[in-house]
């Protein structure tokens, strides 16, 4: 759930999806005062990922593989979080293992319990970049308790 959270915008949590122009139009007209967010979806291309060729390569899951939704959710989380560029690293393998992932195939974000590398290119070269950092902790999908209840 904190690869999720990390990876895609705050309002996509909070938005409502529509599948139609006129549904989306007017819940904006509606919602605008409560600051709600609606995303619209129009075509549904989602489909469940076939990631067996990079599985040799450690890599265990698609960022859109770790939970259950339909299909429109889904595809709003690619479209507005690339959650189908993002992967799940086994966690043995290595910075460099890792980094060698990035540079050799399509993945470009992967996830370790404790790190993100990112892959970036570069707009005017052929030039490939690659960045790590913390794996920031749930702040979104936890429970919080209150010590007067």
């Amino acid at each position: 759930q904190n690869y999720l959270e990390q990876t895609c915008p705050a309002f996509l949590f909070g938005a409502y999806i529509t599948q139609d122009t006129r549904d989306r139009d007017t819940l904006n007209g509606r919602f605008k005062e409560l600051r709600l967010s609606v995303m619209n979806v129009e075509h549904v291309n989602y489909q469940e990922p076939n990631i067996e060729h990079l599985k040799q390569h450690g890599i265990t899951h698609r960022l859109d593989q770790v939970f259950r939704s339909d299909a429109v959710v889904k595809q709003a989380l690619v479209d507005g979080g690339q959650i189908d560029k993002t992967y799940v690293a086994d966690p043995r393998l290595s910075g460099e293992e890792i980094e060698q992932v990035l540079k050799n195939t399509e993945v470009v974000r992967a996830y370790t319990p404790r790190t993100i590398y990112n892959k970036t290119k570069s707009r005017y070269s052929a030039n490939v970049g690659l960045s790590s950092g913390d794996v920031r902790p749930a702040r979104m999908f936890t429970v919080s308790t209150n010590a007067g209840e």
